[in-house]
């Protein structure tokens, strides 16, 4: 019944997996001198798409699941407070733990999309590049599990 949602899912950890993987490789945190330009703005492109891959993840499991996606200015927040709880659709996407790490990242969107990309800190940008390969392992092991409890959940009829 969930093959759709699954294969969506999948679609969006191959992607992120991709993206840790060149980030890591290209963009090391430790190693970026603190006024490298095209090295900030490279890794806040990567930081962001990161963000957004999780965000994609999301939006498919509401979709699916029936629910209703969050509108107006603070719809962002709003998708990922969702994920933290049960609702009549689905169980719980994600622990709290992971929902504030995962915040991080979205709070980084948001400066990265609003803010001039010279004005880009090294020092804000390397740690959330660090924890990136950390978030998507525990976020690819909590949608698991996720779609193993959406199998047996409760559905409105």
């Amino acid at each position: 019944m969930w093959d759709e949602l699954r294969e969506d899912i999948e679609f969006q950890l191959a992607e992120l997996r991709d993206l840790c993987e060149r980030s890591a490789a290209e963009l090391p945190p430790s190693v970026q001198p603190a006024g490298d330009f095209v090295a900030a703005l490279a890794a806040g492109a990567a930081l962001h798409a990161f963000y957004c891959g999780i965000e994609n993840s999301l939006k498919r499991i509401e979709v699916h699941t029936g629910g209703a996606l969050p509108r107006g200015e603070s719809w962002h927040i709003e998708l990922l407070e969702a994920a933290g709880a049960d609702t009549k659709a689905r169980p719980r996407i994600l622990s709290d733990d992971l929902r504030e790490r995962i915040g991080s990242y979205l709070r980084f969107r948001h400066a990265f999309r609003n803010v001039y990309p010279q004005h880009l800190e090294w020092a804000r940008l390397a740690p959330l590049l660090q924890g990136m390969g950390e978030t998507l392992e525990q976020f690819e092991y909590q949608l698991r599990e996720f779609l193993v409890r959406l199998e047996t959940w409760p559905r409105l009829s």
